[in-house]
Order: structure tokens, then sequence, then C-alpha cells
């Protein structure tokens, strides 16, 4: 049997995400007799958790107003909290699968950790995931081979002169545009986003933003459609999920929309023209590919109204896996039940570590 460690929690924005996600992902491996997991817990404060009922702990701490989980009994086989992780419940697991949304679980540095203690990930690796969590060093990468991406600048959100009105005006003349999207540079569910089409909105949202990051990511708006495409494997042996549409309640895709209401709206597939769909399933390929992506992930484009203009939006390393998330919605489409969604994501690395231990013979 394949002992999985399954780590969750930690201390960004997208704590409860990540507790809502790891729920779905340890119920699937309840039903899949060839694993176990190990649960490993980070709590609010990098504190670390481990043991059969770590997951119900970290429920009990939560915020329940961002969290859209229920604790289903009493936490009490666990261990911790401890300020040191626990290498010896960490050294029992054959391979590590991060269900950690955000900062210091998504950008590399939890990836680094475990790959340093010996640990091979089920998900993409420190590269990858240190590149895609920010969003401007990615779309630079694919606009230097030829994919479009929305025209945009990062701002700093500790300099106070560019959140005048003189500053906002000289951003929308670069951008050609008074309408913007802002977001944090490097955060996602759609934590700090917003858009502005005057100076106080401006205002406004660069503080939300803000709130969680240092660097402010600003675009030119564009009238779109947002395409999310599910990615499973490495290299070219992908399994590609259907596409899916999130068609949204307003001008900005929020985190009540796609947890609270569980993305209500989010039709798949998208209703498409095949030339399209086929363009948006080789850019996805060859993208997550240049992104030295593996594992799983799920890409995000923009296709322009009117010009059916395709732009890479960004890329998922840990994708949402609460009950209302798109990736596992893709995939449902695509015929793959939720256990079967983890089986399959299991199975492939496993079978690419396999063909390397082939390669390396």
């Amino acid at each position: 049997m394949v002992k999985i460690g399954i780590v969750f929690g930690g201390k960004s924005a997208e704590h409860e995400v990540s507790l809502a996600s790891a729920k779905g992902v340890l119920t699937a491996l309840q039903s899949l007799t060839d694993f176990k997991a190990q649960p490993i817990g980070i709590d609010k404060k990098g504190m670390w958790v481990s043991g059969p009922d770590t997951l119900d702990y970290l429920i009990s701490k939560a915020d329940k107003a961002t969290l859209f989980v229920d604790q289903e009994r009493e936490a009490k086989d666990f261990d911790g909290p401890q300020s040191t992780p626990p290498f010896e419940y960490i050294q029992d697991c054959d391979y590590i699968m991060p269900i950690t949304q955000g900062k210091i679980g998504e950008d590399g540095r939890l990836q680094g950790f475990f790959e340093k203690l010996g640990k091979k990930i089920i998900g993409c690796g420190v590269l990858s995931s240190a590149l895609c969590f920010d969003k401007t060093a990615l779309k630079a990468l694919i606009a230097s081979h030829g994919f479009k991406v929305a025209p945009g600048l990062i701002i700093d959100a500790q300099d106070t002169k560019e959140f005048t009105e003189s500053f906002y005006q000289d951003v929308c003349r670069q951008l050609g545009s008074d309408h913007l999207f802002i977001k944090p540079n490097d955060n996602g569910s759609s934590i700090g986003i917003s858009q502005a089409q005057s100076y106080p909105e401006w205002k406004h949202s660069l503080q939300q933003a803000a709130r969680y990051t240092d660097k402010i990511l600003v675009e030119k708006f564009l009238d779109h459609r947002e395409i999310v495409v599910g990615v499973i494997g490495q290299g070219k042996d992908l399994i590609i999920s259907h596409l899916g549409d999130c068609i949204t309640n307003a001008e900005v895709y929020t985190y009540e929309e796609k947890y609270k209401k569980g993305n209500e709206l989010f039709t798949c597939p998208a209703e498409l023209s095949k030339d399209l769909e086929e363009e948006i399933i080789r850019q996805t390929k060859e993208i997550y590919q240049l992104s030295s992506c593996s594992g799983w992930a799920r890409v995000d484009f923009f296709i322009e109204n009117g010009t059916n203009d395709i732009y890479l939006n960004e890329i998922n390393t840990i994708p949402g896996m609460t009950e209302g998330s798109v990736f596992p919605k893709v995939f449902k489409s695509a015929g793959y039940s939720y256990p079967q969604l983890i089986q399959t994501i299991i199975d492939q690395f496993l079978e690419s570590e396999k063909q390397e231990e082939k390669a390396a013979a």
C-alpha cells in the first residue's frame, strides 16, 4: 500500500480553501484501497499538526465565515501544534501531495522543503510552483514564446505615490484604458481582486489588494469569457479535461461565488467552436510544458469577446478541490468521478516514476 502525505492548511489567506479541498481529497482516498493517506496540517501560525484527526482539529480553529465544510467529529487523535515538522511521520510517507493553496504552500517553498527531505511531490515541483505563483513572471515567459497576455504592469503596494490620481492617470495612458483589473501578483481564490474605472475605485482596489501582497498586478480589462482547462500528467503524456466556462453574476469572479455559491453558473463543456476549442487545448499543452508543470494543474484563459483572441490568465498549480471547485467539475464532465480523479492523478504520477526508473536503469 502506497502511503501519501496529504499536506493542507498553512498561513495564507487561502487557509480555509485548503481545508475544504483537503477534506475532498482525504475522503476520496478512503475509498481507494491501494493508498493510505497520512494527514499533515499547518495552522495559521505556521505550527505543524499530524495524525488522523488533523483536519478536524484545523477545521475547529478555522474562520467559519470563509469555510464551507463542517467538522465531522471532535478532534482527539492528533499531534500538535508544534513548531518543528513531524519528521518521523513525514519519513513514513512514500510521497507527498500538497493541497496547500496560497503563499508558502503553492509558491515552491513547501515543495522545496519536502524535496530536501527526499520526498517526491505528487504535483508541481519547486520551479513550476514558484513560476506560476508569480503571475508577472509566468506571463513574461509565456509572452516570450508568442502567446497573448493582457497588457499589465506591477506597482509597489508600499509606495504611496502609486496610489495618487496622477499615477492612476499615467497607468491608464500606459495600458490604453481607464478600465483596469487589479489583483495581488501572488495570490489566488479571487482574494483581493477587483476592477477600477475611476480614481476612487483605483485607490480602493489598491488598498484591498495591498492587504495580501507587496506586488500588485494591474492589467487592462478585457471584455472576455474565462475558460478553464484541467491537466493531469507530465511531459507530453497529458490528460486534458473538458473546457469549462466561468460564467459570473458580476464582472469579477468572487470568492463567494466560487465557494459559497458553488459556481452555480459554471458551464461545462463550454460552448465553443471546434477550431477555438482545439486551439485552446493546443495552447494548454504547450503552456503547461513551458511552465515545467507536472502532476496536475489548471490553466485559465480569457477569450476576448468580438475578436476571439486567446489570452493566458494564470496557471493554478494546486487548484481548488472543494465540492464547488472547477477542477473536479471539468473532469467530472469528462467522465471522472471525484475518487476516479484522485486515482488518476496518483496513477499517472506513479507510472511516470516507473518510466523514469526504467530510463535510469
